[in-house]
């Protein structure tokens, strides 16, 4: 066995050229307008959405602040104008504390590394429509994919042409996954499309099959597997 050696610099600066990224790279123009840098990150709390946040922020009475999702469980809040966020957040500890978990300054490198969407599944049989199925299902797209929860109408089986799911998985396109895949050992050919939602913030609650639910984006039908 070779005695371990002491790096030269020079192997120190190669060793970390190597790791350094190979892909797309490019420079361009930031900006963060004043009322980014006055703004604040907040993560939800567990049993939080953006659809209930907004809600909380009526009944709390809280129109000096505005808020944006980014995805994740993450809440952009800014403050009216006029307004200074500390101030808000110290006169308001207990609305914050009630919706977030945690609230930390904006700051470059705050979005969201991972986003939450419905998607529909189609081929697994409904004699094996349960939450352990459908989690195999879902990380069958992706090893970093996750089941959040299913559609109330799927539990109650008022729709059964497809299961509605909310998945968690990073931001790297649409969900989008054709697969043969072997259910107690009977052959399934599963499809799995991302829905295209108008609400900000994540999938509505919207029955399927009316005319105004949401529809399969287009460019998912031409997005790469997820691996």
């Amino acid at each position: 066995m070779e005695k371990s050696r002491s790096r030269s610099f020079a192997d120190v600066v190669v060793g970390e050229a190597r790791k350094e990224w190979k892909g797309p790279s490019f420079r361009t123009q930031q900006y963060a307008p004043m009322w980014l840098a006055k703004s604040v990150v907040g993560k939800l709390v567990g049993v939080m959405d953006y659809e209930k946040l907004e809600e909380e922020i009526v009944k709390g009475g809280m129109s000096m602040i505005k808020v944006r999702y980014l995805g994740d469980g993450l809440v952009l809040v800014s403050p009216a104008e006029g307004e200074i966020m500390e101030d808000i957040v110290r006169s308001n500890t207990g609305w914050f504390n009630n919706v977030f978990d945690s609230v930390r300054p904006w700051s470059e490198g705050s979005e969201a590394s991972h986003r939450v969407v419905w998607v529909r599944c189609y081929g697994v049989p409904l004699q094996c429509w349960n939450k352990d199925c459908f989690t195999k299902v879902i990380g069958e797209l992706s090893k970093s994919a996750t089941l959040v929860s299913v559609d109330a109408l799927m539990l109650s089986w008022e729709v059964v042409e497809y299961a509605r799911l909310k998945v968690r998985l990073e931001n790297s396109g649409c969900a989008k996954m054709a697969r043969k895949v072997k259910i107690n050992k009977v052959m399934c050919n599963i499809l799995i499309e991302e829905e295209l939602s108008g609400f900000e913030g994540g999938g509505t609650e919207l029955h399927p099959g009316v005319v105004n639910h949401p529809t399969v984006c287009d460019s998912c039908r031409f997005a790469v597997k997820l691996i």
